[in-house]
């Protein structure tokens, strides 16, 4: 009773600071039930936008019409969890970058409430602070990037066979990138329907593990369907902003994005990490085996 007479405090000062702040959206992380009665009971004017991790978006509250990301990225936690919900909702128009958010969460997963951010999406990420919002919605739809960073996480924590898996995904139009791609083998993917191939399916998720093994990268369209594995990515030239330390996989899969219009997705076979890179510069990197929060490159 304690913890949720706290939480129940902590909450009813958080709509206070934002009525002062004149802060108009609310983003609550939670995979508290509780919670969302305690929200609603609160609330005035402001939009609420739900991040949850564990709970079934429509099983929350089907009469509500708020917005509920419900993102599954088990070896994510804390603020990358809430960079990442920041980044789908500005995607979807939800809220625009330059909107003023205070973020309600709890520094404890599944504890009580007991923790305020207020920030802008422009100001905490640097891929919208790079990118307008048109051009990221023409390289990727929202859903797309969130799945295959919950897959990379997937890959750098539980690895093949026992062994750490290294690879890279391109997101990005096949024909607009064929100048720079080269076939190592014959294309795995080439005959099999696109519903087989679609990142989405969770039977293809062994399957793609498995080709990860291969070297070459992997070629995604903007709607999360896997176009061509074991590719080899040329460039003319190497990328101008790389940072010491990493090494050839990231060099081309850097150098790419300076030539062609998309953004590719390295997961490092010796570190674990996850580097994503566009205009061949990184755009943030996710530490997984450092308490998985983002460092922004």
């Amino acid at each position: 009773m304690a913890s949720k007479n706290q939480s129940s405090d902590f909450a009813r000062q958080a709509f206070i600071m934002a009525n002062a702040l004149d802060i108009e959206v609310i983003v609550v992380q939670t995979d508290m039930r509780d919670d969302f009665p305690l929200v609603n009971s609160l609330r005035g004017r402001e939009k609420i936008v739900w991040l949850t991790t564990q709970l079934q978006a429509e099983k929350i509250n089907p009469e509500s019409t708020d917005e509920i990301l419900a993102l599954s990225l088990d070896s994510i936690r804390g603020s990358a969890i809430r960079s990442m919900g920041l980044l789908l909702a500005c995607l979807r128009g939800i809220i625009l970058p330059e909107d003023k958010v205070l973020c309600l969460y709890s520094s404890i997963a599944g504890k009580e409430l007991d923790s305020i951010t207020i920030t802008r999406p422009r100001d905490r990420l640097r891929i919208i602070r790079k990118l307008d919002m048109e051009t990221i919605g023409s390289l990727f739809a929202p859903e797309v990037f969130a799945r295959l960073i919950n897959i990379l996480t997937r890959f750098a924590t539980e690895g093949r066979e026992g062994r750490p898996i290294g690879t890279i995904f391109v997101l990005g139009d096949q024909d607009e990138l064929r100048p720079y791609l080269k076939e190592l083998i014959l294309n795995p993917c080439l005959g099999h329907p696109p519903e087989l191939r679609n990142v989405f399916n969770n039977s293809f998720l062994e399957t793609l593990r498995e080709l990860s093994a291969l070297d070459g990268a992997f070629i995604i369209n903007r709607h999360g369907i896997v176009e061509s594995a074991g590719i080899y990515l040329s460039s003319p030239e190497k990328p101008t902003m790389l940072r010491a330390g990493l090494g050839a996989r990231h060099a081309a899969a850097a150098a790419i994005t300076e030539h062609a219009d998309c953004i590719t997705m390295v997961l490092s076979e010796s570190s674990g990490n996850i580097s994503i890179f566009h205009d061949g510069a990184a755009l943030f990197e996710i530490e997984i085996h450092q308490g998985g929060e983002w460092r922004f490159g």
